[in-house]
């Protein structure tokens, strides 16, 4: 079945993107959630994350914060979509064709994905789908900065649900999960919708882990790390290690934190491993060499 999107909503959501996007009318115009349709009863469902700016990093008041987390305000330019739930089985298999997962169970998030095979996979999602998205986006994984930024939904405390104490009614974790992967959106999502932000399974980022470039009172506009070539990831020639967000099952909440930042290996697969689509602009272009060359560190 060929993928499509209600014809309503394709129609409001393409009309209205231009005219929001130059400031031209509110934001409240723009359809907040976008729903493509894989086939045989399989959706994927995005949420809308407007611009703004935010606190990206921790205090050094915050607890088990450690010192690569300099905390510093970022500016989000251009509005993008990030997935309401990590990638599932079901979905991975509409696109891919086969389950790749260790635990297989449909609504659960696939996993022992690499990070060359999740931007492979939203590739042919692009070719399947890309053209039911506004115009001048593309299916991608979110940039570090992107993920923290929609992860955090407004809030400056570790967790965007607040209290550590809270985190059973929203994470899973080491101490909760009976140490294995739980079918998405079981617990309850975080103010801005999107749900196991915190545990369950870590999420690829786009860009390389490196240390954040800032002057003293500086406003970082669209930070991204380099972005390698996916070929000398898949190879293992580039040994560059690939941001992961959120934390996982097996994870303590100290690595569950808003803030925390994890990073490995993009060529490895385990059980711990998911991710999460994005679509909005190409990001990219700002550093993949494209001919196997590692870009230079900032």
């Amino acid at each position: 079945m060929k993928s499509r999107v209600c014809g309503w909503m394709l129609g409001s959501l393409v009309a209205g993107w231009g005219a929001w996007a130059a400031c031209e009318m509110p934001a409240h115009d723009v359809p907040r959630e976008l729903r493509i349709d894989l086939g045989e009863g399989v959706t994927l469902e995005l949420l809308l994350v407007k611009p703004g700016e935010f606190l990206m990093g921790s205090p050094a008041t915050e607890e088990k914060r450690r010192n690569d987390e300099a905390q510093h305000l970022v500016r989000i330019t251009r509005p993008y979509y990030l997935g309401k739930y990590e990638v599932t089985q079901e979905q991975w298999v509409r696109i891919a064709g086969r389950n790749p997962s260790e635990e297989v169970a449909p609504q659960k998030p696939v996993h022992c994905v690499s990070w060359s095979d999740a931007r492979e996979w939203l590739s042919n999602l692009q070719v399947r789908a890309g053209g039911l998205l506004p115009s001048g986006m593309v299916f991608r994984l979110p940039s570090e900065a992107e993920w923290e930024y929609a992860c955090r939904a407004g809030t400056t405390s570790a967790f965007s649900f607040g209290e550590a104490a809270m985190a059973g009614e929203y994470a899973w974790h080491y101490h909760n999960s009976s140490q294995q992967i739980h079918q998405v959106g079981l617990k309850q999502p975080n103010p801005w919708g999107f749900h196991d932000m915190h545990g369950n399974i870590a999420e690829w980022c786009l860009d390389v882990l490196t240390p954040y470039q800032f002057a003293p009172g500086e406003t970082v506009t669209d930070p991204l790390g380099p972005v390698v070539n996916d070929a000398a990831v898949a190879s293992g020639a580039e040994q560059a290690h690939i941001v992961l967000r959120g934390g996982n099952w097996a994870r303590t909440l100290q690595h569950l934190r808003s803030a925390r930042r994890l990073s490995t290996s993009g060529w490895l697969r385990n059980e711990f491993i998911g991710f999460r689509a994005a679509a909005g602009p190409p990001l990219e272009t700002k550093a993949d060499s494209g001919d196997g060359t590692p870009p230079a560190k900032p």
